[in-house]
C-alpha cells in the first residue's frame, strides 16, 4: 500500500496550523472586498464565508460576519486571526460587523 498525500504525491506533506485553529473555529474566511470596507467603513477584516460546527457557530456567529478585532486587537486578513488565536487558551473576545452594518460582540473559551 502506497499512502499518498492530499495532492496524489508521495512527499510528505508539512503540517498547515493556519487550518487547525480555523477548523477549531469551524470557518472559513475570505478577504473583505474593497467595496466592503468601503460601504461599511471599515479598514480590514476578515468574512466568515462558511460556518461549519465549531466555536463560532455555538456563540451565534452567522455567515458573513467580518471579524474586525479579536480581544481588541485589529483584524486586517485572514493570518491575522490565526495569529490572534494559535496556541490561545481562555476567554476571547471577536468584534465585527455583519454586511447590513449591525454591530457584533461575541465571546467564547478556547
Amino acid at each position: 500500500m502506497i499512502l499518498r498525500n492530499k495532492e496524489g504525491g508521495t512527499t510528505l506533506a508539512k503540517a498547515d496550523h493556519t487550518t487547525e485553529s480555523l477548523n477549531l473555529l469551524g470557518a472559513s474566511f475570505s478577504e473583505v472586498t474593497a467595496t466592503d470596507k468601503s460601504n461599511l467603513g471599515i479598514t480590514g477584516g476578515a468574512k466568515i464565508s462558511q460556518l461549519n460546527p465549531g466555536k463560532l457557530k455555538s456563540a451565534g456567529i452567522k455567515e458573513g460576519f467580518i471579524v474586525t478585532s479579536i480581544d481588541r486587537k485589529p483584524v486586517h486578513s485572514i493570518s491575522d486571526i490565526e495569529n490572534a488565536l494559535k496556541e490561545r487558551q481562555g476567554g476571547v473576545l471577536i468584534e465585527g460587523i455583519y454586511p447590513n452594518g449591525m454591530k457584533g460582540y461575541y465571546g467564547f473559551g478556547m
